[in-house]
């Protein structure tokens, strides 16, 4: 069975138009230093709170410090946290400590 990921969602309704055509999940892609579709954590949990319980969301961050990736994450709460950029090998593992649910 093959999956998809639409990623680059911006509003409620590009979620139910997303999960209306079967997607398995939904990205929502966070500040980055470049490139299209960003939108605020604000907006980003708003988004997956709507959609929970019915499609996994990947909130994509282009933090790199605990503590930055931590405040954002709290205000998106999303089912998976991608990192975009390279982050120690403590952050991970306090991140997986702190937020064990997490995928």
């Amino acid at each position: 069975m093959t999956r998809v990921k639409v990623c680059c969602i911006k509003s409620n309704y590009e979620a139910d138009l997303a999960i209306h055509c079967g997607a398995y999940a939904l990205g929502l892609v966070g500040p980055m230093p470049s490139g299209p579709g960003p939108i605020s954590p604000e907006e980003a949990g708003i988004i997956c709170s709507y959609v929970s319980g019915k499609v996994n969301t990947f909130y994509l961050t282009s933090k790199i410090e605990l503590n930055d990736i931590v405040n954002e994450y709290n205000l998106v709460k999303s089912s998976h946290l991608q990192l975009t950029d390279s982050t120690t090998t403590e952050t991970r593992k306090t991140l997986k400590i702190q937020f064990p649910n997490l995928i």
